[in-house]
């Protein structure tokens, strides 16, 4: 069996399989350099986001677990068209 080609019929760089999904799950990581070096990213706010979000994902996940499917549903369509709103605004 050719190992240059892909599982799509593709052909691979010199037999290289294709890390696409991998690259970018790597890209975040690589220009966090980057960004701390150009001061656009802010360490405490992130930290602060990062921390407070926890808590409340966690909280989020046991209210939405014992809200009703209607109401779940309804809530979904505010919060789309709140979104939608403050886009346009």
């Amino acid at each position: 069996m050719d190992d240059t080609r892909l599982p799509d019929g593709h052909e691979s760089d010199r037999g290289i399989r294709n890390h696409d999904g991998l690259l970018r799950l790597l890209m975040p990581f690589a220009s966090t350099r980057f960004l701390l070096q150009s001061g656009k990213l802010d360490l405490e706010v992130a930290l602060g986001l990062t921390l407070g979000g926890l808590p409340a994902l966690l909280i989020a996940a046991l209210l939405m677990k014992s809200l009703p499917l209607h109401a779940l549903k309804w809530l979904v369509i505010v919060v789309v068209l709140v979104t939608a709103c403050q886009c346009y605004a």
